[in-house]
């Protein structure tokens, strides 16, 4: 099973989390992968996979990537939907239905994944919908839903300074003469 999610800035993630990094390549045919570290300090380490792309048609590359991370045996990592993007030359959700497609008819691990949605939330999310639409064993979790958790946080914060405000606005007094 594969549990999606949403997040704005991939820096708010718990460091547990990898980061899938997509990068173009030009010069090169199919996909190339190099793997990172590096610590954060507290004793923690931080892991990237950078996927080197270079020219092919249709995403082939993607399955190939489902088995290198199903093969690192990551069970959070992340990434960036404009990454994917740019690597195709394609529009956000349309490089999502492409690399999706493909990807996930291959990965045959069990994760969670959460994309960074940035200021495209609505955008990002019709990409995921269609994941789950085409693949049974994909579904958005609403507990990572880091981006919706933040932005429900705010919304109560604004709630609790009106009602404030409320509070605190002279009101008539009713005097009547």
């Amino acid at each position: 099973m594969v549990r999606l999610g949403l997040v704005k800035d991939l820096t708010a993630l718990p460091a547990e989390y990898r980061y899938l990094a997509m990068r173009q390549a030009h010069g090169l045919n199919g996909l190339h992968t190099e793997a990172r570290s590096w610590p954060v300090g507290g004793g923690e380490q931080r892991f990237e996979l950078v996927a080197r792309v270079g020219f092919t048609r249709g995403c082939k590359w993607a399955a190939e990537l489902a088995g290198v991370l199903a093969g690192m045996g990551w069970r959070q990592w992340a990434m960036d939907p404009l990454e994917l993007s740019g690597v195709l030359g394609l529009a956000p959700e349309e490089a999502m239905a492409l690399w999706g497609g493909r990807f996930f008819a291959a990965y045959a691990a069990d994760a969670d994944v959460v994309l960074r949605a940035g200021a495209q939330r609505e955008t990002i999310r019709r990409g995921l919908a269609a994941w789950e639409a085409s693949h049974p064993g994909v579904a958005f979790a609403e507990e990572l839903d880091f981006d919706g958790a933040e932005r429900a946080r705010m919304a109560k914060r604004l709630d609790r300074k009106s009602a404030l405000r409320a509070l605190l606005r002279p009101r008539p007094t009713g005097h009547q003469g």
